[in-house]
């Protein structure tokens, strides 16, 4: 046969092979996508979940700062008066301020609950000496608060061991040996355990802790 008798066999043939390799590079395409879908599925949860904390982290800076600020500034005695667990702290008292101040300022989020519960550092609710790089309090079940005050030879001798904390439900502590109006400086430190801290993968890609804290110090006036 010669060699155009034979070319509409040999088109059909390349036609099929083709047709093969379209089929084949289709199947790999599908292989490609079904390894690759769930990794780009997994950053953009991560992504998602990473802006959460970051806006979790900042919120809580805001809680506690403007929490201290109160605290620096009304000194009464009954501004500790709640009962312990409480979620809902009457607004005059600085448990109720750090309570609707993490409430509305996450509200797209759902809000930050605060207990009114003592954070604990090494099972203790007494805080730690005040420090330029606040040591964490334990992981709290849900989340905690401590205020604590230092006393006013902090600025002379540089006294850094509290003087008076607030236990939840009880005031002062009975071993105080400042109040609130004598003291010079009032820490405040809150920690929450993130509701959504379940994700393996998450805790793994962005390396989160469990726990965020955050404490500040202002002086009393």
């Amino acid at each position: 046969m010669s060699e155009v008798g034979d070319r509409p066999g040999r088109q059909m043939r390349l036609g099929r092979a083709s047709l093969v390799r379209a089929r084949r590079q289709r199947g790999q395409a599908m292989v490609e996508f079904a390894f690759c879908f769930p990794m780009l599925l997994i950053l953009v949860i991560s992504i998602v979940d990473f802006s959460h904390y970051l806006e979790t982290v900042n919120n809580l800076d805001t809680v506690v700062r403007d929490g201290t600020r109160y605290a620096s500034i009304d000194t009464a005695a009954t501004s500790y008066s709640c009962t312990s667990g409480n979620l809902n702290c009457p607004s005059d008292t600085i448990q109720g301020v750090l309570q609707a101040e993490a409430e509305s300022l996450t509200v797209p989020a759902g809000g930050v609950t605060l207990a009114n519960t003592s954070c604990t550092w090494g099972g203790s609710t007494t805080p730690p000496d005040l420090s330029a790089a606040p040591a964490a309090p334990d992981s709290p079940a849900s989340s905690c608060m401590t205020i604590a005050y230092f006393p006013p030879n902090f600025y002379t001798n540089g006294t850094t061991q509290q003087c008076a904390y607030y236990v939840a439900g009880s005031g002062l502590d009975s071993g105080s040996t400042c109040t609130a109006a004598t003291a010079a400086v009032v820490q405040i430190t809150v920690a929450v355990v993130r509701a959504d801290s379940d994700n393996p993968i998450t805790l793994c890609l962005n390396n989160l802790k469990l726990m965020i804290y955050s404490t500040y110090s202002m002086a009393v006036v």
